[in-house]
């Protein structure tokens, strides 16, 4: 059979586990009604709704911020019972209907959402890839609700009860950029009195493997071992939801390894998220053969990384290709989604993105493009907005490989190399938003 050639990007509008995708285009405005996927209609006349849901969803720890960190595009719906558990493993996770007889709507890029409901008492369901809240909620005839934001913020770790869910997740800690402190100010570590990096103590919502960086003691439940142990396990690897790999020196023996390498691509396929920032490049670079990079020979391990000597580090003037993540930048801040976003400490250059198999389609081989997110100039100090088209370059972007996808950046995930510092550079802001955006469902064509 003739390869079929499938035009695809990085769904980063996709709705979270819920609505169909026929159901995503509709704005959801005044409230949108499951059917249970029956697509039926009903005889009997309905009273009209008389009353209001409103609020705003957070993402974890989002009120502790300047501005609030809110979540774009969560699904949020009332029903009369409470969701199914998530899956505590990779999955490749189909879109499906809302319950039967809920009403649903999507956060807007402001994070906030106004439902048209019946007098009654709920079950109030917010959720946004893996990260899911439920609430029990009571609204009278005639009444706007305005729902508390501590009953709209997303988790930060597991409740018991099941009400609180986030991913499960994996970092392997780098040499040069503290993901784990934005983890905690995050609420998925214990935060330092300086609010600026993280505490490890018994408290850590996530399992750390050494790659290089500062790792949590001897003993602590979370300290799982080296990144060559879990990527050589893909039993483990399915484990986790999200596996981050943030800027470290390179492990040749890890990126070279030809059962790493194997094993990304299948827990990728399985559903898996994998996240790569800066000079860990390699571990997309072997396996994906993508992503180019200027000094980049495709044999040598770092080579790439050397090469940046000439250039690196730089502070680009970007802005976000991404018509979402433009307006979610916007809401935060005027300016964020390109007029005044700068991009700090960018280590590598991507200088060329190629086609590639991503998965099969009905046994059919499709390829794919890595769609650019964030783009901006090489050039130290330069914008965007003055420079010539050709001068501009990918900072991130992203692609499918089966029913996962791969997220990459340029830059250092942190923004600083100088040290832990308090409060959110706006490119962290950016990663929580691609942390939320990439652990939604599949509503387009699934690839095997």
């Amino acid at each position: 059979m003739r390869a079929r050639w499938l035009a695809i990007v990085l769904a980063l509008g996709m709705a979270a586990c819920g609505p169909t995708s026929s159901e995503e285009d509709a704005d959801g405005g005044g409230g949108n009604h499951g059917d249970g996927g029956t697509g039926g209609q009903q005889d009997a006349y309905v009273q009209p709704p008389n009353a209001h849901l409103r609020g705003v969803v957070y993402a974890p720890n989002g009120l502790k911020f300047n501005p609030p960190l809110t979540v774009a595009g969560a699904l949020v719906y009332v029903a009369d019972f409470s969701p199914p558990p998530i899956s505590p493993t990779v999955a490749c996770e189909r879109c499906t209907d809302v319950p039967s007889g809920a009403v649903w709507t999507k956060t807007d890029a402001t994070g906030a959402f106004d439902l048209n409901v019946w007098a009654s008492s709920y079950i109030l369901v917010i959720q946004k890839g893996q990260f899911r809240v439920v609430r029990s909620v009571v609204v009278g005839a005639g009444q706007s609700l305005d729902v508390p934001a501590q009953d709209t913020i997303l988790p930060s770790k597991n409740s018991s009860d099941g009400n609180e869910t986030i991913p499960n997740m994996a970092l392997l800690v780098g040499s040069f950029d503290e993901l784990e402190g934005l983890f905690a100010k995050l609420g998925f570590a214990t935060l330092d009195a300086a609010g600026e990096a993280v505490t490890w103590d018994n408290n850590v919502q996530f399992d750390v493997y050494s790659n290089g960086g500062s790792m949590p003691p001897a003993g602590n439940a979370r300290n799982k071992g080296t990144a060559l142990q879990l990527l050589s396990d893909l039993e483990k690897m399915k484990q986790y939801h999200i596996i981050f790999v943030p800027c470290s020196s390179q492990a040749s023996n890890v990126v070279t390894n030809t059962t790493v390498q194997n094993n990304l691509k299948e827990y990728v396929k399985a559903g898996g998220k994998f996240y790569v920032a800066d000079w860990s490049y390699d571990y997309l670079r072997q396996t994906w053969d993508l992503v180019h990079f200027d000094g980049d020979d495709g044999a040598t391990v770092g080579s790439a990384n050397s090469a940046s000597f000439d250039y690196a580090p730089y502070d680009s003037g970007g802005h976000a290709l991404d018509a979402d993540l433009h307006d979610w930048l916007e809401a935060q801040q005027t300016g964020w989604g390109g007029d005044s976003l700068i991009l700090k400490e960018n280590w590598d250059w991507v200088t060329n993105l190629t086609e590639g198999y991503v998965g099969d389609m009905e046994g059919a081989p499709q390829y794919a493009k890595p769609t650019v997110i964030v783009e901006g100039p090489r050039e130290d100090g330069a914008s965007w907005k003055t420079v010539p088209a050709a001068q501009i370059y990918p900072l991130t972007l992203g692609f499918p490989y089966g029913c996962g996808r791969v997220l990459y950046t340029t830059y250092h995930t942190v923004g600083e190399m100088s040290g832990p510092h308090a409060g959110l550079e706006v490119q962290e802001r950016i990663l929580v938003y691609l942390i939320m955006e990439i652990g939604v469902c599949q509503s387009g064509p699934i690839l095997e």
